[in-house]
């Protein structure tokens, strides 16, 4: 039997621990390289007044979501989902939260063994939630109507048109696999992340969010690389950029712009840590919000009053990365084998084991 428990993980905010949730309209291949569709990035996989480490459970709460229960391999788990949209709550089973979970995740013209993993990833993580905030009236909150998290199936009609049923069948097999599993660490839902592109080498909880978890370390993803949308440029203006900054507290007087960029503390995996900018020290994600980046691993470079930042990668980098689970299940790797890769420590266990 499984505890019930709330978790403030070593005083990590769970608001930081979001998906990538990469919306696709399909997935494509340039001369052999799989390529990044240019869709935005989730900005609120898991929304801030959802996931604040701070919350506690009322006194004699006992739980009444179905995820929390006793039920193993998906089968009468029910998510507790809030849709933002609508502001209602909607009673998801374990497979229909998991397909639509991995229509925004990833294409469904990804290899079987990479959706499979995802699906993993995105149950064992709903499963997570909904055992931390099992006392209130929602585990975790999607949004369907900007394509975050979750997609419904008519949504994934307009995606995919005349493909929808291959895709939508593809979706549920590995849906249909992926809620069998979870990955657990110390016999509880592990605490997974995951995003679509790494820089070579995924980051750390401890680097990107303060606080170490012992399996989401740096693990390598050298065929991140490869992806051709690996690199991405970001232009932005003197002016706007001293506004920005000095909106955020800088101080700049705008003068000598070649250097308000100049050194930087970057991690072993190459994501900016932080940066003094002015008077104010700047982490690489704060800066990464501010310009609209893709990533938190980038350079600058000035002239001609524009600074254009070149970045690597997609996403925080913390966990699976998306398109090296893409790379690994293409050279033959299980579902297991990946997670195994992007999580170690962790213990992929299938329901009937347990």
């Amino acid at each position: 039997m499984r505890t019930r428990f709330l978790i403030a993980f070593f005083g990590l905010s769970i608001a930081f621990l979001m998906p990538a949730a990469a919306v696709w309209s399909g997935f494509l291949e340039l001369g052999g390289v799989e390529t990044f569709p240019s869709l935005p990035e989730s900005v609120s996989a898991f929304p801030d007044n959802q996931n604040t480490s701070g919350e506690v459970p009322p006194s004699g709460t006992e739980s009444v979501s179905g995820a929390a229960a006793e039920e193993t391999g998906g089968e009468g788990v029910v998510f507790r989902v809030l849709s933002e949209d609508s502001g209602d709550i909607l009673e998801l089973s374990a497979l229909d939260y998991v397909r639509g979970s991995l229509a925004a995740e990833m294409p469904a013209s990804m290899e079987k063994d990479a959706l499979i993993a995802q699906g993993i990833a995105s149950y064992t993580f709903a499963r997570y939630m909904a055992m931390t905030y099992y006392w209130r009236e929602y585990d975790f909150a999607v949004d369907p109507e900007g394509r975050s998290m979750y997609l419904t199936e008519d949504t994934v009609k307009e995606i995919y048109g005349d493909g929808f049923a291959e895709s939508w069948a593809k979706l549920t097999e590995a849906a249909e696999i992926a809620v069998q599993y979870e990955l657990l660490y110390n016999d509880e839902p592990a605490m997974v992340a995951y995003h679509a592109i790494s820089v070579g080498k995924t980051e750390s909880a401890l680097n990107c969010w303060g606080s170490e978890v012992p399996y989401l370390v740096s693990v390598d993803s050298a065929s991140d690389k490869k992806v051709a949308d690996y690199l991405t440029t970001v232009t932005v203006s003197k002016a706007d950029a001293l506004r920005m900054l000095n909106d955020a507290g800088a101080g700049l007087s705008g003068l000598y712009p070649d250097q308000w960029f100049e050194g930087g503390r970057y991690s072993d995996a190459g994501y900016l840590l932080e940066i003094t900018i002015g008077e104010k020290t700047f982490t690489g994600a704060e800066l990464r919000t501010m310009f609209s980046l893709r990533s938190a691993a980038f350079t600058v470079g000035y002239a001609d009053k524009i600074f254009t930042f070149t970045v690597r990668g997609y996403g925080h980098g913390v966990g699976l990365s998306q398109y090296g689970a893409q790379a690994m299940a293409k050279a033959g790797s299980s579902f297991e084998e990946i997670l195994e890769h992007y999580f170690p420590g962790t213990e992929l266990v299938k329901a009937e084991d347990e």
